[in-house]
Formats: C-alpha cells, structure tokens, sequence
C-alpha cells in the first residue's frame, strides 16, 4: 500500500521505473492532502492498473471526510466522491441554504471524528466549528459541524468535485478562477512535474495569474529552460478557457513543497504580505522576473 499526497504521486510518475513496471505487491494507493490532477489520476491507473486507487479528501478537524470507491475512480477521476460511513456533507450557499445540483457551495461537514474546536482559541473555534444549520426544528443545539472553507460543487448522482478554497480564489477582469483549474491545464500539457498557481496584484485585472512550475523529467520542455514560460504559458491559453490563462509562467528548480510533502498551494495568504513573494523566499531556488506589462 502506497498513501501520499499529491507531490509525491506527481514525483512518482516521473520516475520510469514506477510508470513502465506494475508492482504486483501493490494492492492499493491512496491520495489525500490535496487535488491530485485527472492527468495524474489516469496516470496511476495506467502504471499500476493491478492497485486499487482510492481519492479521498480530509481535514486536521474531522479527518477523512469522503471517498471515491476504487470501482468510479475511471468514471469520475476528477471526484472526491462521497461522505465517508458516518458522516455527511453538506453544500452550502452563504445564506445557509442547500445549494442544487452542480451549484458551487461551501462544504460543510458533520460526523463523528468532528474535533471539539481549536486548544486555546475560542474565536477561530466559533467560525469554524458552528451549530448544524439544517438540523430539524425542536433539536437540541449540542452538535457541531465543520465549514471547511472549501468550495466544492455536487452532480446528479451525488458525487463531489473540489473546486478550491474560499480564500484562494483568484479574481482576474471579473471572473473567479480556482487556481486548481488553472493548474489541471498545465498538467494536461506533460511538460512539468509541479506546479502552484497564485495571484499577484494588477492595475488592470485586479489580480494577475501566475503559475510556478517543476519541469517533468520526460517533458517537451525539458531540455529548455529558456522556451518553458511561453510553451506551459501558450498550452494553458490554448486549452484553458479566456478567464483561467496566466499572464506569467515561471520554473522552480526542483520540487514545490513543504515539509509534509504538501503543496504550499493551498496555504492562505498572510495579512500585509504578498503570497508570490513569500513562495518565491521560500520554495522557488530562481531569480525575481520582472513584473508583467
């Protein structure tokens, strides 16, 4: 059994080894921690088609949430599939209503691994762990559920999509971009590895898209560090719709991740401070390009 977060599945299929050879010792790998790309998904199944592969979502406050059984995983590799045994997910508009079928709304979860609050801090306990909204008329106010913060969508049959967080949406000349979306283009192009998609402030747009990316080892681009912003830059404006394309592409040296192995994606921004400067301190062994006209 292999369970990893989405760097790492991203590392493994670069390596041949892992791509080209099944392992018949591996009966089931797991990806939690974070969006793994449909690219990456229908890689795994290619590579090790013996395994079974499950896609899972979870947070520190409730642990697993929801999964996508092995036997959908072809049908609906881009799913983060449906409330674990136990528990329940509810997706919600900001008026606290349930939202309709494909209607993006905040995720709400309940269930028992739901944690009491945060040791020492009452106020980030009170926004996040509330009282059950939907709970029927005369119950007692004793559960509480988790707004995650995350903004997910449910289809026809009930199965869920992860579309970003709350606070990492992108707006760019009036649209709401996910930075997840932009990056399932550019993974779509086989040029890079890794990749982390965020905002940095633009007179005209209002924010400008920025994509941070590790080539891959077999990549079209590979070989050139001086053609991988226009190439990763022209695939994501040629297959992304006109809301999700980047004004700049930059390379990393090596791979976008933090000690955990997690992608710094997803991490919220701090107050007074711009996230692509502190990713570039932190993460990116490469020189500050220029701002974009």
């Amino acid at each position: 059994m292999i369970a990893a977060v989405p760097p790492l599945w991203l590392q493994l299929l670069d390596a041949p080894a892992f791509r080209s050879e099944p392992l018949p010792s591996l009966r089931i790998m797991t990806n939690a921690g974070g969006h793994l790309p449909t690219t990456a998904v229908r890689g795994l199944r290619v590579a090790q088609p013996q395994a079974h592969l499950f896609l899972m979502y979870g947070l520190t406050e409730a642990l697993r949430c929801t999964y996508l059984p092995p036997a959908e995983v072809d049908r609906h590799p881009d799913s983060i599939g449906r409330a674990i045994p136990g528990g329940e997910v509810l997706v919600l508009r900001d008026d606290l209503t349930p939202c309709d079928a494909d209607e993006v709304g905040e995720l709400v979860y309940r269930g028992p691994t739901v944690a009491l609050g945060y040791w020492g801090d009452s106020l980030a306990t009170a926004n996040v762990f509330r009282q059950h909204p939907l709970r029927p008329a005369g119950v007692p106010d004793a559960e509480r559920v988790v707004f995650t913060g995350d903004l997910v969508r449910r289809d026809h049959e009930g199965f869920l999509y992860y579309v970003g967080r709350r606070d990492g949406i992108i707006k760019t000349l009036g649209y709401r971009v996910s930075p997840d979306e932009v990056g399932d283009v550019i993974y779509a192009s086989g040029e890079v590895a890794d990749c982390v998609v965020v905002a940095e402030p633009d007179v005209a747009r209002g924010q400008r898209i920025v994509a941070y990316v590790v080539l891959a080892g077999g990549g079209p681009a590979s070989g050139s560090s001086s053609t991988v912003a226009p190439s990763c830059r022209a695939t994501c404006n040629r297959r992304g719709s006109r809301r999700a394309r980047c004004c700049r592409v930059c390379r990393a040296g090596s791979t976008i991740s933090g000690p955990s192995g997690q992608s710094p994606r997803r991490r919220a921004q701090p107050r007074g401070r711009s996230r692509p400067q502190r990713l570039r301190a932190a993460a990116f062994p490469i020189a500050t390009p220029p701002p974009a006209p």
